[in-house]
């Protein structure tokens, strides 16, 4: 039997890759939880995450997770918004455009179901008729419209992430694990929350808080 060699350095490279991943879906969810207004922000890391890398040859597991947390927030988000809907000021709604809008880009660009995106897609765009988004065929030219995009771009020098993130253990593992468990566990409240956060004035809504 001919044992092959191991590139460490390759091994080592895919395994820090992994590591800064679950990181930014870490720091992603960690900032939700502290503040339900950062939800955006929220969605642009998972977002940069979904675009940076291909994360369908490189990590199905981390594509899963990312895919299955960015579709939650921003389906009940639409949720919290037609319910809030009939109570709310068309100027009031407009200031919800530019994450729709961010939406409506991710939901062209990343591999969900058509059967599931599509009516979404519609019923953003009934919300907000002059909503304007890129779309294309191309992935490639779509993941990079994500990246120029302002709300990702917002995020400032993703490379902290490589010098920043824990060294890998149990709490490390303990943590990641809790922050995924309580974003899946919360998320029609987290939606409302972020809703009214930027809408204040909707706490009177009884339909929306009940």
């Amino acid at each position: 039997c001919e044992l092959t060699s191991l590139d460490s350095a390759k091994l080592s490279a895919q395994y820090n890759m992994v590591l800064v991943q679950a990181y930014i879906v870490d720091e992603a969810l960690q900032a939700l939880q502290v503040d339900r207004s950062d939800l955006v922000k929220a969605i642009s890391l998972l977002a940069y995450l979904w675009a940076r890398w291909n994360l369908e040859d490189d990590d199905k597991f981390r594509q899963n997770e990312v895919l299955l947390t960015m579709s939650t927030l921003i389906y009940n988000t639409a949720n919290a918004l037609e319910r809030s809907k009939r109570t709310m000021p068309d100027e009031t709604l407009a200031i919800f455009q530019p994450a729709c809008e961010y939406f409506l880009l991710l939901l062209h660009a990343v591999e969900w179901p058509k059967t599931w995106k599509l009516p979404l897609i519609g019923r953003l765009q009934t919300m907000f008729p002059k909503a304007s988004v890129v779309t294309s065929t191309a992935v490639s030219e779509m993941k990079e419209v994500i990246l120029k995009h302002p709300f990702t771009q917002a995020l400032g020098r993703m490379e902290r992430f490589e010098t920043e993130r824990p060294e890998p253990g149990q709490e490390f593992f303990d943590r990641h694990r809790k922050l995924y468990g309580w974003v899946m566990g919360n998320d029609e409240a987290i939606a409302k929350e972020f809703v009214l956060s930027q809408a204040p004035d909707l706490y009177a809504a009884v339909e929306l808080v009940s």
